[in-house]
C-alpha cells in the first residue's frame, strides 16, 4: 500500500506490486528491474473498484520500461456486478485503444451456429 491520492476527482488508493530479482544478483541490477516492472494498482476508495492498471513494456530493452495505463470507467452494475462500460490504455502519453461497451448481458445463451469450426487456434 502506497497511500491514497486523485485520479480524475476520484480519491484512490494506491497498490503497488514490485517483483524482485532472486539469487546473487548486482545490486544496481535488480533495482533496474524492481523499477522497471512494478504494477500500479488503483481502487476508488469508496466503492473498491479498479479505477487505473500501470504496468511496463519492454519493447526493446528489459531495463528500459515503457508505462502503460489502462483506465476502467462508467462503471455499470448488472446483475449485481460492476462492469466498466469503458476501458481506455494509453502508452506513455498517447492514448492507443478506447473500448465502450454499449451493453452487456449475463448468462446469454450462444448457438452453436456462432462458432465457426476451426476458427480459433
Amino acid at each position: 500500500m502506497v497511500g491514497a491520492e486523485t485520479i480524475a476527482g476520484k480519491a484512490v488508493y494506491q497498490v503497488t506490486v514490485t517483483p524482485t530479482l532472486v539469487g546473487n544478483t548486482d545490486p544496481k541490477r535488480g533495482t533496474v528491474y524492481e523499477t522497471t516492472h512494478q504494477r500500479g494498482i488503483y481502487l476508488d476508495q469508496q466503492t473498491g473498484l479498479l479505477v487505473r492498471l500501470r504496468y511496463y513494456r519492454h519493447p526493446m530493452d528489459w531495463r528500459v520500461g515503457v508505462p502503460v495505463e489502462v483506465e476502467y470507467s462508467n462503471f455499470q452494475t448488472i446483475g449485481g456486478i460492476s462492469f466498466p462500460m469503458t476501458i481506455t490504455s494509453d502508452i506513455g502519453d498517447q492514448e492507443i485503444t478506447q473500448i465502450q461497451y454499449q451493453s452487456l448481458s449475463l448468462n446469454a445463451s450462444v448457438a452453436d451456429s456462432d462458432f465457426v469450426e476451426g476458427a480459433i487456434q
